[in-house]
């Protein structure tokens, strides 16, 4: 790859503002303007920011569209849902998916709602026959296309949150229009008309006194308005949208839509009132000022059950700044920098690629810390949590070692496993919201501080113990006569295998505590417990086997490998069981993927030991 080719790559990846098309101003004024305010979604408190962001993440497979941010996209399918259902927002990768919906094939498999939905109609019934399945007998096609068809349904409940700010309704007649203080032509909402029924019982009543020949062009417009906004009103309503707080001292759930239909109460127009304001700045340009704005939704949420504004405040920008993926970036411009040192100016690259590495590692930590500001809690709670920290860990292990070492292979193994995990992490992030709400046994700060954190240290010592464990067989079988390397990294090997060992069996040792506490039992072989158990066993065979002399370097190398596997298999296998008291972090998506993983370590490993083996006995 050209170098040029590099660094557009990784600027695409740091700013990618700097690369999106021009929006209008005001459209995004009044994205800022919604950003920042609470909405109930999946049992959490959010912004409205992180609620577009995990729909478009859902739907289009990224935080943002090349034209538009998250909040930008989720004001347009509010306000001007004619123009949302033309954008192409939904990733279809699967030919069989797009043939059966009639769709041409495209390079970049994004397809609107207008060009999807007609095709989901006319599959209704395979859809239906479909849904009507077992779960587990359903087919590849099967599945995408109900998750397509999920995906359309959630995206169409979204668009009903809000037709009453829509401005889709006009009169024609000067007349008409006059009276209702408008242009001929301009266009409004249903709030408007709404608030103006005094004008309409001047009408009706001068009708009533017209004999039925008499009943011009401006009466019968007047009445197709009506009818029109008769229908908008009583229409479903979603309740997906919930920006409306319970009273002061009332449950948490309790959380409502903006309007559904019905006569607004005083308190209802004043959760309402900011979206009409945030409505005509987006359709009409009408001036507001965003921290004026801003003091109000304070003021309206003030003292309301678990609304934290600064917090809510710091996740939007958190949102904005996307640290992991700029750290990941970093990740990336590291391992490149150090790969070209080994072939030239390797003093001032190597310097560069250490020092990009702790940029990524310090934008890491950043991620990690504002996430546990958000949420209140410490820094492993969920899967997704799990692989982020995990590859801190990784990273920051690495780093000492660099530092102690200072012979570049901490920076190599520490930038690979950095931004391997935060791809693994990314694959997560796009099925959802990254910070939803804990189940009961987990909602735990002390024992989330303690076992959780504890053994996901150990996860990320034994992934570095491995991936010493390649680079010591790769060493062998491509520089064997550097014996000063291979001693170190054998030394190194054992090391973090101790380190490992330790974490792990500390937290398993706590992890049985909790479990004493939680469900009454210090031990039951759940499926997870037998995991850490499986960990700990091979890292104790490994150490005997090197201490008795029985196992060399070559093996244990081979058995840090296996231990890889090991570990991904306690981590995220017992999770496709979706059985036992530590199944809740059940995914489909990865069993592919982990068999994988466990396929190429197990090939990797046992051809470089057979070929190191086979040179020692010629």
């Amino acid at each position: 790859m050209k170098y040029k080719q590099i660094t557009a790559f990784l600027l695409l990846l740091i700013l990618p503002e700097v690369f999106a098309e021009p929006v209008t101003p005001a459209h995004r004024k009044a994205a800022k303007m919604a950003a920042g305010i609470p909405i109930l979604h999946e049992g959490r408190v959010k912004p409205v920011d992180t609620f577009a962001e995990v729909h478009l993440l859902i739907f289009y497979g990224k935080r943002s569209t090349k034209e538009l941010t998250a909040s930008e996209w989720l004001l347009e399918l509010l306000l001007d849902p004619l123009a949302a259902d033309e954008r192409k927002i939904f990733n279809i990768r699967n030919a069989d998916i797009a043939e059966a919906l009639n769709l041409e094939a495209r390079k970049e498999h994004y397809y609107s709602f207008n060009e999807i939905w007609p095709g989901i109609q006319s599959n209704m019934a395979f859809l239906r026959q479909a849904y009507e399945k077992d779960p587990e007998m359903r087919d590849l096609v099967e599945r995408q296309l109900l998750e397509l068809y999920n995906n359309l349904s959630r995206y169409i409940e979204i668009g009903k949150s809000m037709p009453f700010l829509q401005k889709v309704f006009s009169l024609e007649s000067e007349k008409l229009a006059a009276a209702f203080g408008l242009a001929p032509g301009e266009q409004e909402n249903l709030l408007f008309f709404q608030g103006k029924q005094d004008v309409f019982a001047k009408f009706v009543e001068e009708m009533k006194q017209k004999e039925e020949q008499e009943i011009d062009r401006d009466d019968a417009e007047l009445v197709n308005l009506a009818q029109n906004l008769d229908r908008v009103r009583r229409q479903e309503q979603s309740s997906i949208f919930q920006v409306v707080p319970p009273k002061k001292g009332a449950e948490l759930e309790q959380w409502s839509p903006l309007w559904s239909g019905q006569s607004l109460s005083e308190r209802d127009r004043k959760f309402l009132s900011p979206w009409e304001t945030i409505s005509d700045v987006y359709l009409s340009n009408q001036e507001a000022d965003i921290e004026s704005f801003k003091t109000s939704i304070a003021n309206l949420y003030d003292g309301h059950n678990r609304v934290r504004l600064s917090m809510l405040n710091l996740e939007v920008h958190n949102n904005k700044l996307n640290l992991f993926y700029k750290s990941a970036a970093f990740y990336i411009l590291s391992f490149l920098l150090i790969i070209i040192s080994w072939a030239v100016w390797s003093k001032p690259l190597r310097i560069a690629s250490f020092a990009s590495l702790i940029i990524g590692l310090l934008l890491h930590a950043a991620g990690i810390f504002i996430r546990m500001l958000i949420m209140g809690r410490p820094p492993v709670s969920t899967l997704y949590e799990s692989v982020i920290f995990v590859g801190f860990v990784c990273v920051l292990t690495c780093a000492i070692y660099e530092m102690m070492k200072r012979n570049s292979l901490g920076t190599f193994s520490g930038a690979t496993l950095g931004a391997v995990f935060h791809f693994v992490g990314f694959g997560y992030a796009a099925d959802g919201d990254t910070m939803g709400m804990l189940v009961a046994v987990l909602d735990s700060n002390f024992w989330l501080a303690t076992h959780v954190v504890t053994i996901a240290i150990g996860y990320g010592c034994a992934f570095v113990a491995g991936f010493i464990g390649h680079l010591y067989l790769f060493f062998k079988i491509f520089q064997p006569k550097d014996k000063e390397r291979l001693r170190a990294l054998a030394k190194n090997m054992l090391g973090a295998s101790l380190i490992a060992l330790f974490f792990t069996l500390f937290g398993t040792i706590l992890g049985g505590i909790w479990a004493d506490q939680s469900w009454g039992r210090f031990w039951g072989w759940d499926p997870k417990e037998n995991g850490a158990l499986l960990i700990i066993l091979w890292l104790l065979i490994l150490m005997h086997g090197k201490v008795a002399g029985k196992m060399k370097e070559n093996g244990f190398a081979f058995g840090l490998i296996i231990n890889n596997i090991i570990v991904a298999l306690a981590w995220f296998g017992v999770n496709l069981l979706n059985i036992g008291l530590h199944s809740y972090g059940f995914t489909e998506s990865i069993f592919l993927k982990l068999g994988l993983f466990c396929g190429l370590e197990l090939l990797f490993g046992a051809v470089a030991y057979s070929i190191v083996k086979w040179r020692r006995h010629s």
